[in-house]
């Protein structure tokens, strides 16, 4: 009924063919007030657990050789397995700077100087004010051999289907798992894994280069591409891309994923007759209502990798995870919407379904996504993130002092929710 309603709410902010603007800003913010699990929302939380920092490594060794800067989230000469934050070549007499992306509640890194020889020396470096360096001299002659398999950082985009309505907040309608590293001087690397889908609705993803102009790529390319739906209607196509890319509305490069998550993960699966095979893939768990157990999907998640082969180095290195504008599109009352992570939510890439004079539709400051560190456990099948109204605090991040409610109220508190879930209430 809820979804009935909130269409004859803001039918007249959609109609085209309308006149006048009826849409009440805040009955719509009432509404979504009341349908999100957190009781009031900090005027200032950006929703940022991944932020980048600036890595500066200088090396004096007076050997004249080249090296490998990398930054790790343990010592890679003592651990069995390490996160590989970021790497860069760099010359002996030389510095180089890092952009790396990392959890916010991250704040010590080790910088590693690797040696043609796989040799390594390592120093322990502490964030501060969104950067972190470390300088390598002749002094240093504690080489030693790397003990860690190393494996990339990687984050996790987690969407809910609903907008402009109020979604279940158990943000795992759709689940993407990205990675980038610079492959060379012009290619950029991206991963993207397809591992949960908690709808049964039609659902197309996307990601947008931020600020890299369709002039500054050559080619997208891809060993071979998720499935696409050949029926779909979805703005997101690879039959309208040129070059293996589509563009924004502002000639951006957008890399189109999927025009239909179930049709792309189930690789091509139908029903008996005919059509998409739909389920709640991935997001059913042990306590999840009975009610989704008739259309639980168990799969494995789908991988594919792009490389977006840049026409100047430094075009190439300016794409990483903060310029990568992951977005979902579904149907909702005969339009299209795009669903973006923070801070890129009031973007509209490649659909228009408002003129300028009503963007506040969007509401103010409740996230219908989230970007999160790739190791996040997203919710159960049902589950809220987390339910927080008068101190009552339950949902899958409920851990007093480590909620998601207490966060989304204070952005200062609580800021290591994410690596606190409920065992019970997560999908495993």
């Amino acid at each position: 009924m809820k979804k009935i309603l909130l269409a004859l709410t803001i039918a007249m902010v959609l109609g085209v063919s309308c006149k006048s603007n009826y849409f009440d800003q805040e009955e719509y913010e009432e509404y979504v007030h009341l349908g999100f699990p957190v009781d009031s929302i900090d005027p200032a939380q950006d929703w940022t657990t991944v932020e980048t920092a600036a890595a500066t490594v200088s090396v004096s060794l007076g050997t004249g050789g080249s090296y490998t800067a990398e930054v790790y989230g343990d010592n890679p000469t003592t651990a069995t397995a390490a996160t590989l934050y970021g790497s860069e070549q760099v010359s002996d007499g030389a510095s180089v700077t890092l952009n790396i992306p990392h959890p916010t509640s991250i704040g010590q890194f080790f910088v590693a100087l690797k040696g043609s020889d796989g040799q390594i020396l390592v120093k322990q470096a502490t964030l501060s004010d969104d950067a972190l360096t470390a300088s390598f001299t002749s002094a240093d002659s504690d080489w030693a051999s790397q003990t860690a398999t190393a494996s990339r950082f990687t984050w996790r985009c987690c969407f809910e289907d609903a907008f402009p309505d109020a979604g279940d907040y158990d943000f795992n309608d759709l689940v993407l798992t990205l990675s980038c590293y610079r492959e060379s001087e012009k290619c950029v690397c991206l991963t993207v894994s397809l591992d949960a889908i908690g709808s049964i609705s039609t659902i197309s993803a996307a990601a947008r280069l931020v600020g890299i102009d369709a002039t500054d790529v050559d080619s997208v390319t891809a060993t071979s591409l998720f499935l696409q739906y050949p029926y779909s209607y979805m703005p997101i196509s690879t039959s309208d891309a040129t070059n293996g890319f589509q563009k924004s509305k502002s000639d951006e490069v957008v890399i189109p994923f999927f025009d239909d998550a179930h049709y792309a993960m189930s690789e091509g699966a139908t029903a008996s007759d005919g059509s998409i095979a739909r389920g709640y893939v991935n997001t059913v768990g042990t306590t999840s209502d009975s009610k989704y157990s008739a259309y639980a999907v168990e799969a494995a998640p789908v991988a594919k990798t792009y490389r977006i082969w840049c026409k100047t180095a430094a075009t190439a290195k300016s794409i990483g995870h903060a310029t990568i504008d992951v977005f979902t599109i579904t149907q909702y009352n005969g339009s299209y919407f795009e669903t973006h992570c923070f801070p890129y939510k009031r973007e509209e890439t490649l659909c228009t379904w408002h003129d300028d004079s009503s963007s506040e539709v969007y509401a103010d400051n409740y996230p219908w996504a989230l970007n999160l560190p790739g190791y996040f456990k997203y919710p159960c099948e049902g589950i809220r993130i987390s339910y927080y109204y008068n101190n009552v605090i339950t949902g899958a991040y409920p851990v007093a002092f480590h909620s998601f409610g207490e966060w989304a109220e204070d952005h200062t508190k609580a800021t290591d929710w994410y690596d606190h879930p409920s065992s019970n209430y997560v999908y495993q």
